[in-house]
Parts: C-alpha cells; structure tokens; sequence
C-alpha cells in the first residue's frame, strides 16, 4: 500500500501519474481530503493507453473517509495513468490538502506527478509498506502552514568603517524567522601607516594583521561590529581568521523588524572602506 500526500494551491490543477505493473493483480484508488476545510471534491480516473474507457469517480472523503474506485484488475507489463484533479466545491479554499492512497496486491511502479507541478506547493511524502493492512491507517493530513513560500535572498548591504552610528541593512524584515548574513572583506581602521592599507585591518570577527598572532586575534569588545545592537559570533565560532575573510551570522527576527549595524570604531576619521553583507531569510513559524 502506498499513500502519498499532496498539495495544491488551484482549482485547475490535475497531477498525473504513470503506473506500471509486473505482474497481473487487482489495483483500488481512493482519496480522502484533508482535514483543513469542506467541500471539496476530487476526481481520479486510470485509463490505458490504446484501450478504450477509462475507470474514474468523483469523491470528497472526509477526513477520516477514503472514497475512491471500485477495485480494478491492471495487466502484467502494461501501462496506467492515473490522473487527479480537483472536481467542484467552488467556494472551497485553496491550497488544499489530499490524501492519494493506491493498494495493489502484486508488484507496482509509479512515477510522477507529472505536468502542473508550478502549480503545485509544499512537499509530497510517501509511506511505502508491504505488510497486509487489516485495519484503517490514522489520517494524513498535510497542513497550509508551511505550504507558501516565503524566505529567500533580501538583498546587499555594506556596513561602513567611516560611518558612526547606526547602519539600515533592511528597512524590514518581511517575515519570521532567522535571517543569514554572510559578511565577507576587511576593512582598515588607521594606524602606522595609514589607511587604506593600515596598520589595523578588520574583518567582521579579527583583528587580521596582529604582529603579535599571525592567525589574526579577535576583535575587543569595545570594537566589534553590533547587529540589532548585538554583536553576534560566526556559526561555528571560529578561533582563527577565516581566509576568505567570510563569516555567517545567524539572528531571529520578527516581521516588520529593521535590521541594522553599528561598527564600534566608527569613530575615527582615519577609516575607509567597507564589509559586504548578504541576506538571506529562513521563515519561521
């Protein structure tokens, strides 16, 4: 027995599979919907190619009903596609959640879905076994809260060594979740000689050119680079520079929060340059 788990975000959307058999048995299909709303019905048919008629029906299924075909017989080495849409129920929203459940008592392929698949939201989830059922499986259901996508790239930002104060990366945050900054270059901050090839050369986290420690040694308190007036460590909080000069941050954030920098030597007029910052969103709950 198969069940698999969909979703979709239309009312015009069919997915299509393609079923072959090795060996000749009885096949039954069914759906039951998910548990997220009513009215909403689906049709799912199999046809063979090069044969005339095709076995379909028209079903709800509730959240705990499967409804579905009558049981069919499929043939040794010949193929099926079984077919999916949804069937009425206008004022039923979307995306919606359906349960399609195939029992097949000898050896079968599936492939699929194909076709309409940028229609198609979430994660498909498939539980394969070959033991007899001999009572009703626990519904599954996929729930819409992870269904629509929301993180990705926000963007470039530098956070300059000449400017004092407050820094705007992102005006605002359009999600919660965790926000990825990659923070990536040097850049000087005076000394003997002076910048923009100075004594006092820094990346996000190092100190780079200490006389003292070759490896680089880590920025004081008093001069380090504050995200939301925090100064956050590297993932993996690295003890020596980083070659490439590049560190992630990782910080929670809240929808509708900014997201700025403050470079804590900021203050002298002997700086130049800048640290590139990429962004990247991971939506949350």
């Amino acid at each position: 027995m198969q069940v698999t788990s969909l979703a979709f975000n239309s009312d015009t959307c069919c997915l299509t599979y393609r079923i072959s058999a090795a060996t000749a048995a009885r096949l039954l299909v069914d759906t039951r919907d998910g548990c997220d709303a009513a009215g909403r019905l689906w049709r799912v048919s199999v046809t063979s190619p090069g044969r005339k008629g095709a076995r379909s029906n028209v079903g709800s299924g509730s959240c705990s009903v499967w409804t579905g075909l009558t049981r069919m017989r499929v043939r040794a080495g010949s193929l099926y596609k079984l077919t999916l849409c949804y069937d009425g129920g206008a004022s039923a929203s979307f995306p919606a959640a359906v349960d399609l459940r195939l029992q097949h008592s000898g050896n079968l392929t599936v492939d699929g879905p194909a076709g309409c698949e940028s229609l198609m939201w979430g994660t498909t989830t498939t539980t394969t076994t070959t033991t007899t059922m001999t009572t009703e499986p626990p519904p599954i259901c996929t729930t819409t809260s992870t269904l629509q996508p929301c993180g990705g790239s926000l963007g470039s930002a530098r956070i300059y060594a000449i400017n004092q104060g407050s820094q705007t990366l992102l005006n605002s945050v359009p999600h919660d979740g965790t926000l990825e900054l990659t923070i990536k270059g040097t850049d000087c901050h005076g000394g003997n000689p002076p910048c923009p090839n100075g004594q006092y050369q820094y990346d996000y986290e190092f100190w780079v050119n200490d006389p003292n420690n070759p490896t680089g040694s880590s920025r004081p308190p008093t001069l380090q680079i504050l995200i939301n007036g925090v100064h956050t460590p590297p993932v993996g909080s690295p003890t020596v520079t980083d070659p490439n000069n590049t560190y992630l941050v990782q910080i929670p954030v809240q929808a509708g929060d900014p997201v700025t920098a403050i470079d804590q030597d900021d203050f002298s007029s002997d700086n130049s340059g800048y640290l590139d910052v990429d962004m990247n969103l991971i939506c949350g709950p």
